[in-house]
């Protein structure tokens, strides 16, 4: 069964469509394809992220939000590619 909602905080495992976190292992950055092809519909990125690489969610076509923890994002660095021409 798909995951429709994600928290991405924290190292995960999903089982039975169930997230459980690790909350020893902080995730700090989201590398390139990392959501490449998923079935996720809404990503919450958490605070521990720093760096989310401009195709952390490249052919994830199923994505329709994406929501960020608003404490402090002022450090968060989000690289996007370049605009078409």
């Amino acid at each position: 069964m798909p995951l429709a909602e994600l928290e991405v905080n924290y190292t995960f495992e999903i089982k039975d469509g169930k997230q459980t976190n690790n909350e020893e292992q902080p995730i700090t950055e989201i590398a390139a394809f990392a959501f490449n092809e998923s079935p996720v519909k809404v990503v919450k990125i958490g605070e521990n992220v720093k760096n989310i690489d401009e195709n952390a969610f490249y052919s994830c076509w199923s994505l329709e939000r994406i929501e960020v923890d608003i404490e402090d994002r002022s450090t968060l660095a989000v690289k996007f590619p370049p605009a078409p021409r």
